[in-house]
């Protein structure tokens, strides 16, 4: 038989191998009531039980139970660490040298936890950890999951929510595994040194919380719908280094103070954000989304209020523009939609043109060289504005797409005039706005468009 014990647990219980039991026990360690600060656990074999066994290590019988201790794993676990007690303690698969080991088994946290509940790990393969909801918002995960490696195939972290402080660490790659949020919003950090290939579904949203990865492949997906919302589903941030290849679906919009950064859009990148509500007083886009790089892929909006940026081109391929571009589709723009702004010398249009890609307003395709800032892009009193940087007019001087060049478009070049990095009102396409654009504007000034 293994370590059954009725009551707490202060001391230190070493096991040398778990294949030193005769007959082998269904459970090596069981403990019904505390497992003490003072407390270890320490398996020094590989920690796999028999297939009959329903855990390998038991803490606590119910919430008022606690566990304080450490578990430590000298070979990594293979089997099921079930804690029914509120936990403050941690488990470790790490050798004894300091080498991490994988979970390829369970953790199943059946109970509060605190700031102080730590998981540290190389690899979660194949395993899970599972914090089980317990309907009254107090099972909400407060600690760190620390993975040292990657989160791998068929793995699976799922947890009711994910509260201000706590955090999810994977200095490796989030592989092609899940991380489920079931219940209430992200408010911690979720922080992926690598690659983003796998789901996270966040129920009700990422509210104050932070989501960060290196790059998005085309398998990655970050969703967030919450059938119950009538607020947006994302006041936090979400930030992807490089490029974002996967599906980012925000299904009731993003609040003002969200902040979406992307390193570039690839071609298979999709932004989702749809009040799906369609409410008056709710915007799919409140918030700011900026684009670092080029932006080849794909957003869909309903209503815009905030801020889309696009530092460089909204990007189509040259060699075969109908089919691979970038594009945005709204009905209703309120915000400001900008494209170039860190002024790239793309040249003339159809080569390396700031606007190659498409915008659509209510399914209509509007024009490559469209500047936008009137009533019939918003609503019935104030338009929202489509403004590409440093673009070759059809009518030169025009800088508010107006059909003449006046007064307002020279406000507008005096307003950007000799600013560093300001192109908006740059004319001849060399990267700034000064003398040569004014003499440009000048020379047609006060005419109107043919």
């Amino acid at each position: 038989m293994g370590f059954d014990i009725d009551g707490d647990l202060t001391g230190t219980i070493e096991i040398t191998s778990t294949q030193g039991f005769a007959p082998e026990p269904l459970e090596l360690v069981s403990v019904d009531g505390n497992m003490a600060g003072t407390a270890r656990i320490l398996v020094h074999g590989p920690l796999t039980m028999d297939d009959a066994s329903p855990f390998a290590i038991r803490i606590g019988d119910a919430a008022t139970d606690s566990f304080e201790g450490e578990i430590k794993l000298y070979q990594g676990l293979d089997d099921v660490i079930e804690i029914n007690a509120t936990n403050s303690g941690e488990i470790q698969a790490m050798s004894s040298t300091g080498v991490r080991q994988d979970i390829t088994g369970d953790i199943v946290l059946n109970g509060p936890t605190d700031g102080d509940c730590t998981i540290t790990a190389a690899n979660l393969d194949g395993g899970s950890i599972t914090q089980i909801d317990d309907d009254l918002h107090v099972n909400d995960f407060k600690g760190t999951i620390d993975l040292s490696g990657d989160l791998l195939s068929d793995a699976s972290i799922e947890l009711p929510g994910l509260i201000y402080g706590a955090d999810i660490t994977v200095d490796g790659n989030f592989s092609s595994g899940r991380i489920n949020i079931s219940r209430d919003a992200l408010d911690g950090l979720i922080d992926v040194a690598g690659a983003w290939s796998g789901h996270l579904s966040c129920f009700d949203g990422i509210d104050t919380g932070t989501v960060t990865a290196a790059s998005m492949t085309s398998t990655g997906l970050i969703s967030c719908q919450d059938d119950l919302s009538v607020q947006p589903i994302m006041d936090g941030t979400i930030e992807i280094a490089g490029e974002m290849a996967g599906e980012i679906d925000l299904a009731y919009g993003v609040g003002d103070d969200a902040e979406v950064t992307l390193g570039s859009v690839g071609e298979t990148g999709l932004l989702w954000m749809e009040n799906w509500l369609n409410t008056t007083d709710l915007y799919d886009m409140e918030g700011a989304l900026l684009v670092e790089g080029d932006f080849k892929g794909e957003l869909k909006l309903d209503r815009i209020s905030g801020t889309v940026e696009i530092e460089q081109s909204l990007w189509a391929d040259p060699t075969f523009p109908d089919t691979t571009y970038g594009s945005i589709r709204f009905s209703n723009l309120q915000g400001d939609v900008l494209i170039n702004t860190t002024c790239q010398t793309l040249g003339s249009y159809p080569t390396n043109y700031p606007w190659q890609g498409k915008i659509y307003h209510d399914g209509v395709e509007l024009d490559r060289n469209y500047y936008a800032s009137d009533p019939d892009i918003g609503d019935d009193t104030t338009g929202g504005s489509i403004t590409p940087h440093m673009i070759d007019l059809p009518c030169r001087g025009d800088l508010n797409g107006d059909d003449a060049i006046n007064q307002q478009d020279l406000g507008i070049l005096l307003a950007h005039f000799e600013i560093a990095g300001d192109c908006r009102g740059d004319l001849n396409q060399d990267g700034e706005t000064d003398q040569s654009d004014l003499g440009i504007l000048l020379a047609v000034f006060d005419t109107t468009c043919n």
